[in-house]
C-alpha cells in the first residue's frame, strides 16, 4: 500500500490577499524613489545653429495688378526676374501702336476745341467749355502715360 503524503496547510485567502496588496505596496514606493539617469553637460556660450529645413510656402507681400492695353510689343526689359522693385518702378517698356494712335487723336482733339474756344467772341459756350476740358483731361493723361515710360513716344 502507497504511504500517504503529508498535507500542507494553505495560507488563507485574507493572508494571500494582504502578503499581494503589500507586494503592490512596496514596487510602487521602488519605482516612485528608483533613481532617474541624467545626463548632465556644462553650459557654454556659442553659435546657435541658423540652419532651418522647413517645408513651407512663399507669399507675396503685396498684390498688384498689372494692366496693360493688348497688342503690344515689349521694345525694353527693365526689371529682370528675382529683382526688388517698387512701387512707381518701370518694369518693362510697351510699344503699342494703338496707344500712341489714341494719343495723337487726344492731341488733336485738344487742338480743336482750342480753336472753337478762341473763335467765340462772346465768350465760351458751355459745350465747348466741356470739349475742351474733355480734351485737356485726355491730353494730360497721355502725357502722364508717357512721361512714367508705360507709352511710347514717337
Amino acid at each position: 500500500m502507497a504511504t500517504p503524503r503529508p498535507r500542507f496547510a494553505l495560507p488563507s485567502r485574507r493572508l494571500l490577499s494582504r502578503a499581494g496588496l503589500a507586494l503592490t505596496a512596496l514596487t510602487a514606493v521602488a519605482i516612485a524613489f528608483w533613481p532617474v539617469r541624467a545626463d548632465v553637460v556644462p553650459v557654454t556660450i556659442g553659435p546657435a545653429a541658423e540652419i532651418v529645413y522647413a517645408t513651407g510656402t512663399v507669399e507675396k507681400e503685396n498684390r498688384i495688378q498689372l494692366k496693360v492695353k493688348p497688342g503690344g510689343t515689349v521694345t525694353e526689359i527693365v526689371a529682370h526676374e528675382g529683382q526688388v522693385v517698387h512701387q512707381g518702378d518701370v518694369l518693362a517698356r510697351l510699344d503699342n501702336p494703338k496707344v500712341v494712335s489714341d494719343a495723337k487723336t487726344a492731341r488733336l482733339q485738344l487742338e480743336i476745341a482750342r480753336r472753337r474756344n478762341r473763335n467765340v467772341s462772346a465768350g465760351p459756350s458751355r459745350a465747348s467749355s466741356l470739349e475742351l476740358q474733355n480734351a485737356q483731361r485726355d491730353f494730360d493723361n497721355t502725357r502722364r502715360l508717357v512721361a512714367s515710360g508705360t507709352l511710347a513716344q514717337k
